[in-house]
């Protein structure tokens, strides 16, 4: 996998808000990745979660568009979405 690439799944957590099931994600690169971890800590240096999962899906999530972390059913689908999120980009974000 490289910077750029794409994947496309079927996913039904979303709220009412999302009318789509088709999600497609690319990979924003090692450097994204690492820069975000980095700007996502506190000053303790403990990676702040909500940050960091805004940034993907800002970032990361490219349809649908502009998704929320409140716009999954509960948090049992977005831990679904994320595991599949992590298993493309081969890391956890």
């Amino acid at each position: 996998m490289a910077q750029g690439d794409k994947h496309t799944f079927d996913f039904d957590g979303f709220n009412e808000n999302i009318e789509s099931e088709k999600v497609m994600v690319q990979d924003p690169g090692i450097g994204w990745i690492m820069n975000q971890r980095d700007k996502c800590k506190n000053e303790f240096g403990v990676i702040m979660e909500s940050k960091l999962v805004k940034a993907v899906l800002d970032n990361v999530v490219v349809k649908p568009a502009k998704l929320k972390m409140d716009d999954f059913k509960d948090m049992g689908a977005f831990q679904e979405f994320m595991a599949e999120v992590n298993s493309f980009l081969g890391t956890n974000v």
